[in-house]
């Protein structure tokens, strides 16, 4: 990629807005572009998009030229070992982005920590990551104790699973009824 070697943003701050959508940009920025992201975290081909653009995509947003709206859905919990993994790990991101006092960087750390080869769980698979080491990490990526102790007591894993129900109609409403992850949008 354009921007292989770059590593992960040091300068993005993420928030989360009522509804679950994580905005991440680069603070008194105005950004050029906006995307939204549609992805799962057990999602393979969303693993691949990580893996192909993260770091162009942590790159522009840390020179001010893009924001990222993460709306993290969880239509393959059924594929995972626990039944709830892709509303645990949007959960986490949840956590981490209403955390005010999260350092610049961490919640796209996390965000690629769980597409990493290493830690994404495969579909259908005998164990997926439970909710402490969803918080191990977060800690790994950077994340307060506070953010820690929101993901290993699972405290956003309702609402993560909520806002994900209202990302998948909104998402089948904006592609005409063929709703898949991922699904990036611009503008």
């Amino acid at each position: 990629t354009q921007a292989e070697g770059y590593g992960g943003s040091t300068q993005s701050v993420a928030t989360a807005s009522a509804d679950g959508v994580v905005t991440v940009t680069k603070p008194g920025s105005t950004p050029k572009a906006t995307i939204d992201v549609y992805e799962d975290a057990m999602c393979p081909a969303c693993a691949e998009l990580e893996r192909q653009f993260g770091q162009q995509i942590a790159q522009q947003i840390d020179n001010g030229n893009l924001t990222v709206n993460y709306h993290m859905v969880d239509f393959l919990n059924r594929s995972s070992h626990s039944g709830d993994y892709s509303s645990r790990a949007a959960g986490s991101l949840l956590c981490i982005a209403q955390d005010s006092g999260t350092a610049p960087g961490v919640y796209m750390a996390m965000h690629s920590a769980l597409f990493d080869q290493a830690n994404q769980p495969e579909e259908n698979g005998s164990s997926d990551l439970s909710n402490q080491q969803l918080a191990d990490l977060a800690k790994t990526a950077g994340a307060t104790a506070q953010a820690q102790t929101c993901i290993s007591s699972g405290t956003n894993t309702q609402a993560a699973a909520t806002a994900a129900a209202a990302f998948m109609t909104n998402l089948g409403t904006i592609t005409g009824g063929r709703a898949g992850t991922p699904t990036v949008i611009h503008n």
